[in-house]
C-alpha cells in the first residue's frame, strides 16, 4: 500500500495537469468538450442516450446503422450519464479519464510483475506523455479497451486463466478485435491439457481446458 499510494498520486496529478493543458490548447477549437468529442464520439453519445436504432438518422452521416459500435462502452457511458445527465460531454471526459487512470495503475502492476528492474513510474510518465494519449481522455472506447486488455494480460501473467477469459469476453463486447486475445488463452489451455495428459481426473482437466476458451468470445 505504501508503494501504490505515491504512484496513484503521481498518475492522478499528471492526468489532471494533462487535462488542464488540453483545456488550454482546446480554446481555439471551441473548448475542451468540443475538441474531445469528434467523429465516433457522436455515435457513442447517441447510443448512450437513445440506444440502438434500426434507423440512426445521425445528422450529416445519414441513415447508417449504429450497431457497428459494440455496446460495452455506450452502456457504461449511459450509466455515468444517469449521475449528471445535464453535462453529458463533461461526464464522458471524466469517465474516460477515470478509465485511463485505472488503466495506468493496472499497467504499472503489470510492469512490476513482468519487468521488475524497470521503475513503474516510468510507465506512468510514458502513458501520460504519449503523443496520441489524448485519445484516452476523448469520448471513445479506447480507454476502456486498454484497461480491459492490460487487465487480461495481468490475469494471464498471474495464472488466473478464468478471470482472463471473463475479461476477454468484456473486451470483445467493447471492440471485436478483443477476440485476438483468445489466441494466448487457447495456447495456454492446450499446454495445460498436454501437461495434464496423465491425470486421472480427465473430466476436470477437460473442463479446465474448455471453459476459459468457451467464455472468452462471449462478448461477441
Amino acid at each position: 500500500m505504501r508503494k501504490r499510494l505515491p504512484l496513484f498520486l503521481l498518475a492522478l496529478a499528471a492526468l489532471a495537469l494533462r487535462l488542464v493543458a488540453y483545456k488550454v490548447m482546446a480554446i481555439p477549437f471551441g473548448g475542451l468538450t468540443m475538441a474531445m468529442c469528434q467523429y465516433d464520439c457522436g455515435w457513442y453519445m447517441r447510443l448512450a442516450q437513445e440506444g440502438y436504432l434500426s434507423d440512426s438518422k445521425f445528422d450529416q452521416y445519414g441513415m447508417y446503422p449504429n450497431w457497428a459500435f459494440f455496446p460495452l462502452f455506450p452502456f457504461i457511458l449511459r450509466a455515468a450519464l444517469l449521475i449528471a445527465p445535464e453535462l453529458p460531454y463533461v461526464t464522458g471526459i471524466l469517465l474516460t479519464s477515470t478509465l485511463f487512470l485505472v488503466m495506468i495503475l493496472i499497467g504499472a502492476r503489470y510492469v512490476q510483475q513482468t519487468r521488475p528492474n524497470i521503475a513503474s513510474s516510468l510507465w506512468v510518465v510514458f502513458a501520460i506523455l504519449f503523443p496520441f494519449g489524448y485519445i484516452y481522455s476523448a469520448i471513445y472506447s479506447e480507454a476502456l479497451f486498454g484497461l480491459l486488455l492490460i487487465s487480461a494480460l495481468l490475469m494471464l501473467e498471474q495464472r488466473r486463466i478464468l478471470w482472463a477469459a471473463v475479461i476477454t469476453a468484456l473486451l470483445c463486447a467493447a471492440r471485436p478485435t478483443g477476440i485476438l486475445l483468445m489466441v494466448p488463452i487457447a495456447v495456454d489451455r492446450m499446454q495445460h491439457l498436454w501437461a495434464g495428459q496423465h491425470r486421472s481426473d480427465r473430466v476436470a482437466l477437460l473442463g479446465e481446458t474448455l471453459l476459459p476458451i468457451a467464455i472468452a468470445p462471449l462478448g461477441l
